[in-house]
């Protein structure tokens, strides 16, 4: 009876000092979990802290880097800016047409004279469209060219020996005497260089007198061979130059 008694009182005491040490071991593995988690916390803390600190270094490198990239795209507008600006320049401004279908701005026949109603329209209409577009675009020069139909003149011309003085302004355009389409166009663009370099606000400006004759319709198209009179080919072209690209 008594070997009973001692056997299972031993039995009682392996159990216990089992349950123990499973209890130890168990509190063992959760402390070194949760040293093992303080151990990875402590080192991610001090690798975000080394990373914060590299990147606080380079704050002033990425600072420069900042104020490079905003000098280039305001070096870059600013290119972009003059593009622009000298595109709007070499873009050529609609022409001016004076045409005689209106029936108020007619030339005399064979003749360069300019009408009360003709200079009335140069100085009120004329010069004032000329003006907006010389102020508002880079103008190199103006092109005032004459435009006539294809009837056949037939007379004797003087132009070779007076037109000279008509363009420098010593003797006006009436003196000279058309011998072909080609000369009374160039008269015809010359009587309205004469009255628009008068103008207070045009004095100054580059003004260039040319002839088409009968060569080109309104459209632009080349003309067919007509000689008979026809009012919507007699016109006065005007047209703006921009500045072309000159060599330094």
């Amino acid at each position: 009876m008594n070997r009973r008694r001692r056997n299972q009182e031993h039995t009682e005491d392996l159990n216990i000092n089992n349950a123990f040490t499973d209890l130890m071991s168990n509190a063992f593995m959760i402390l070194s979990f949760f040293l093992l988690l303080i151990i990875f916390q402590l080192w991610q803390g001090k690798k975000e802290n080394l990373f914060l600190r590299n990147q606080t270094a380079n704050l002033p490198k990425i600072d420069a880097e900042l104020k490079k990239i905003k000098a280039e795209n305001n070096e870059l507008k600013q290119v972009n800016d003059r593009l622009k600006q000298e595109n709007k320049n070499l873009s050529s401004a609609s022409p001016i047409i004076i045409d005689e279908q209106s029936g108020n701005f007619k030339f005399p026949s064979g003749s360069a004279e300019l009408s009360s109603d003709l200079k009335q329209y140069i100085i009120n209409t004329i010069t004032p469209q000329v003006n907006k577009v010389i102020n508002e675009q880079d103008i190199d020069f103006i092109q005032v060219i004459g435009h006539t139909d294809g009837q056949v003149i037939g007379a004797t011309g003087n132009l070779d020996l007076t037109l000279e003085k008509v363009a420098q302004n010593q003797v006006q355009v009436g003196i000279l005497k058309a011998g072909s389409n080609a000369d009374l166009g160039l008269m015809r663009a010359l009587a309205v260089v004469q009255e628009l370099s008068q103008q207070e606000e045009l004095k100054g400006i580059n003004f260039r007198a040319y002839s088409a004759a009968q060569l080109y319709l309104p459209s632009g198209d080349l003309a067919d061979v007509n000689r008979k009179e026809d009012e919507a080919r007699r016109r006065i072209e005007i047209r703006f130059i921009p500045p072309g690209k000159r060599n330094n």
